[in-house]
């Protein structure tokens, strides 16, 4: 373990095996401190892997693959906010073009032999511009309503997909750029206290106290579209805020 650190350098990230949206995932920035951490993260979360910690801009892709694993959709989207602030679930998103992440995306899935929908996690490497990969997530994504916006339905293609047996390619990847996509709550409200708590933490792309206050309650702006609030199908939201209450009271209650 102590060769793997030598070679990626520090600072490194722990990551659970298993897990979403970041959590568990915690830094350290020598070998004293990793040991101390790696230790915690382990006996709290399970098996962990250790990872080069990168810096620069967040990037995600979509793409749906039929089962002679061939493309037929990709959307690609630059995350614009994550939660938390070091790195984690994108929240507030916009849909873009990166040639470079197209071609990483189409070559990995297809030498993979790729059937159905995929995610893949991408960052910019600040230090040569090159797109590093993160990881792959077989399913459908939290922010998918983000590619759906813009014109690649994967629900409804992936249902082409399963009766019809294909859907027809789309080889110039159409989709509209510029449509943005916001996780407003409880996402973007954790992002919030999240800054204000760590205003130091030099791994956190942390915008400043009043920045992450102001961009929160700027509510509208154009080509936004949000994760679970729609005016004319209120009950995702109201059962999004039902649930993190009762996540709220269900720890408070577990203290006692």
């Amino acid at each position: 373990m102590k060769q793997i650190i030598k070679k990626i350098g520090f600072p490194v990230v722990i990551k659970p095996n298993h897990g979403f949206g970041a959590i568990g995932v915690r830094y350290a920035n020598s070998l004293e401190e990793f040991e101390d951490v790696y230790a915690r993260t382990v006996k709290q979360y399970g098996p962990s892997i250790i990872q080069e910690f990168i810096k620069g801009k967040t990037y995600s892709s979509s793409a749906l693959f039929n089962s002679n694993g061939q493309p037929r959709r990709i959307c690609i989207q630059q995350g614009l906010r994550e939660s938390p602030p070091t790195g984690g679930t994108q929240i507030y998103t916009i849909s873009t073009r990166q040639p470079e992440i197209l071609e990483c995306t189409i070559e990995l899935l297809k030498a993979l032999k790729w059937y159905g929908i995929a995610e893949l996690d991408f960052i910019l490497d600040d230090r040569d511009q090159r797109p590093k990969l993160l990881e792959i997530n077989p399913r459908l994504y939290s922010s998918v309503c983000l590619p759906i916006a813009a014109g690649v339905d994967y629900p409804y293609l992936l249902y082409r997909l399963a009766t019809e047996g294909d859907v027809e390619p789309d080889f110039n990847y159409n989709y509209e750029l510029g449509i943005k996509c916001r996780y407003i709550f409880p996402a973007e409200f954790k992002y919030v206290l999240e800054v204000l708590r760590n205003k130091n933490n030099h791994h956190s792309k942390n915008p400043g106290a009043g920045r992450a206050i102001l961009d929160f309650i700027k509510l509208y702006e154009s080509n936004i579209n949000y994760f679970v609030m729609a005016p004319d199908d209120p009950m995702p939201a109201l059962v999004n805020l039902l649930n993190f209450v009762n996540g709220i009271i269900y720890r408070k209650l577990k203290k006692i």
